[in-house]
This record gives structure tokens, C-alpha cells and sequence, in this order.
């Protein structure tokens, strides 16, 4: 007996791809941000884009505290919100 493939045949794989990030990955490392300063965020990261490292999470945060400073949390706890050490 023969078996017979009944699934229709697949469609070749695409020749590229896309990923995407939107504010709301942004907000989820830097909440405190507005929704303007997410998206500048995220023309940041993409004029800078490095094929070999990628865009993460890590990434992310580092142009959140490139473009608007270390995480008001962060910059608490380590003196650096302009109050007594």
C-alpha cells in the first residue's frame, strides 16, 4: 500500500524576514518613559542597527539611558537623583 500525502503542498520559505518592536517593549524595560520618548527610543536602535549584535532587551535599556538618563530607580539608588548620598 501507497501512502499518499493528503496536505496541501507547502509554500516555499520567504527570502527575508522581519521582526518588530513596538513602545509597549520599550515601556516594559523603561515604564517611566512617555510614549514619544519609546518611539525615540526605538528610531535610536534602528539607525544604529549592528547585524552581528542584534536588538534586545539589554539594547533597549542602554538607549533609554543614552537618550534620557539611568532609570529613576537606578539613579535613586545609586545617588545620582541630585539629593545626599
Amino acid at each position: 500500500m501507497t501512502h499518499q500525502n493528503t496536505n496541501p503542498p507547502r509554500r516555499p520559505l520567504p527570502d527575508r524576514i522581519a521582526i518588530f518592536w513596538h513602545i509597549d517593549d520599550v515601556k516594559e524595560v523603561r515604564p517611566d518613559l512617555s510614549d514619544d520618548q519609546a518611539r525615540q527610543v526605538l528610531q535610536a536602535a534602528k539607525r544604529s542597527h549592528d547585524a552581528v549584535l542584534g536588538l534586545s532587551y539589554p539594547t533597549l535599556s542602554a538607549w533609554c539611558d543614552t537618550l534620557f538618563g539611568a532609570a529613576p530607580e537606578y539613579a535613586k539608588a545609586n545617588g545620582e537623583d541630585g539629593g545626599e548620598a
